[in-house]
């Protein structure tokens, strides 16, 4: 699906539904789109179709590839797709896809993804080396919004997280189902980098009384 801005009305959402789930000859028919979904499992559209959409979409500002198994991060990390509106995304969903900790490694030294501020990145097998990947990455400063629920991260990927100054700025973290322990809540209750927080998910982590 697709959305656009209609001069000063609301956003307006357009399905268009082919075999493979998106259908991108309409896409150079709409410039003012904003949003791009192609999460569709065993999907044949390619990396070249996404970055022609993304190209011919000025307003682009969402990008959904979750569950598609297929190697979207060339879209972020491949100089052949870099230029084609990476750099304008703000939302990126990136769930379930099997990525792992190297491809958290490979989202977190991405230079176009430095205006990003809202990341899903769940369910994608990241553990603690993707979650410290995350943390230390140089371009994701601006993240407001974190989604890494279960991806066995452990005490150690809760303790990456909490003490990063990368994510300064974070609003809203869903670490559900990441085997944190009581170890891991504590970490993050004492993290002083993530004192602009407002929204928590933790559920499911083993945290006992202590947690």
């Amino acid at each position: 699906h697709w959305e656009w801005l209609e001069e000063d009305r609301k956003h307006k959402l357009i399905p268009a539904q082919t075999p493979d789930g998106i259908a991108y000859d309409y896409v150079r028919g709409f410039p003012g789109l904003i949003n791009v979904s192609a999460d569709v499992p065993n999907s044949s559209v390619t990396n070249a179709d996404l970055a022609d959409a993304m190209q011919a979409s000025p307003l682009l500002e969402s990008l959904d590839v979750s569950h598609s198994y297929a190697d979207r991060l060339a879209l972020f990390t491949d100089p052949q797709f870099a230029h084609a509106g990476c750099g304008r995304l703000r939302r990126l969903n990136i769930s379930g896809s099997a990525i792992g900790p190297q491809g958290a490694a490979a989202l977190a030294g991405a230079p176009c993804l430095e205006r990003l501020q809202a990341l899903d990145i769940g369910n994608n097998n990241l553990e603690a080396a993707g979650a410290q990947a995350l943390a230390q990455s140089p371009y994701l400063k601006q993240l407001h919004r974190l989604d890494i629920d279960r991806n066995t991260l452990g005490p150690q990927g809760a303790q990456a997280l909490a003490q990063s100054e990368v994510l300064s700025h974070l609003q809203r973290l869903d670490i559900d189902q990441n085997n944190l322990g009581p170890q891991g809540a504590a970490a993050l209750a004492g993290a002083k980098g993530l004192g602009k927080l407002r929204i928590l998910f933790i559920r499911s982590n083993d945290l006992g009384p202590q947690g």
